[in-house]
Order: C-alpha cells, then structure tokens, then sequence
C-alpha cells in the first residue's frame, strides 16, 4: 500500500485493492490498485446511483470518485454480492449535512451485499468497516 502522506508531509490519494482474481474484469487481479479520484465509468454510475438512493446531488458527486463507493459500484454492475478490499486511509466519516462513505454505502448496496473495508487510521491503527446493503 502507499503511504498515507507523500514526502512533503501532504495526504495522499486514498489507494485500495480488492481480494479477488478476474474481478472486475477478466484478468485484473488483487495487485491491482483501484485509486481514489473520477473515473469515466464507476464515478458515473456510482453518482447516478446514490442519487437515486436520496443522496444530494453534491454529496453524490463527492463520494463517487471515494475508492469504496467505486468499487460498491462494480459490485452492483456485476452482482458480485461480498468482497473485501483494503486501503490505506479510513472510509471518510459524515460531515453535516453531508453522509461519508460508512454512512452511505449501506444505503447505496442492495440488500444481499457486504462491502468490508480494511483500512487504517492517521496513527496507524487498524479499522474495519463492514457495510451491508439495506436498500
């Protein structure tokens, strides 16, 4: 995993991998990092969806480049209803009046599936976040 800081001390993008061979696609594999920013196909789908689950159009907006949301969306997209993923910050936490990434995925995944998330805190320390869809 990258570091959570880059050299200059400046907080870095929030990098992840999924536990699984071949997914999302055929041929991607565990070593491949799914990184924190928008991207033209999961960041699309991921806002639309959260819009449609009552999410503010600018909350939406800012989760869906947030790694967990992302792969929250391909999971969706190819009905792959449990995956672990780690990554080297924390889900971001809610800030009024907007939801983060702990608060919105259980609304975001359908009812049925588990997104865990393994990640680390500023000092180091291990969380876990075990979001399971109620929508």
């Amino acid at each position: 995993m990258p570091d959570r800081r880059t050299s200059d001390g400046v907080r870095d993008k929030t990098t992840g991998h999924v536990h699984h061979d071949d997914w999302p696609a055929i041929g991607d594999r565990r070593d491949t990092p799914v990184v924190s920013g928008y991207h033209p196909r999961w960041s699309a789908v991921a806002e639309q969806g959260l819009i449609e689950v009552g999410l503010r159009k600018r909350n939406a907006r800012f989760l869906s480049a947030h790694v967990e949301i992302q792969v929250a969306a391909m999971m969706i997209a190819t009905g792959r209803r449990e995956v672990e993923l780690t990554i080297n910050h924390r889900p971001c936490p809610d800030n009024a009046p907007y939801l983060g990434c702990g608060s919105a995925l259980p609304r975001y995944l359908p009812t049925g599936y588990t997104l865990t998330i393994y990640g680390t805190t500023i000092d180091g320390q291990p969380t876990v976040l075990r979001a399971q869809g109620q929508r």
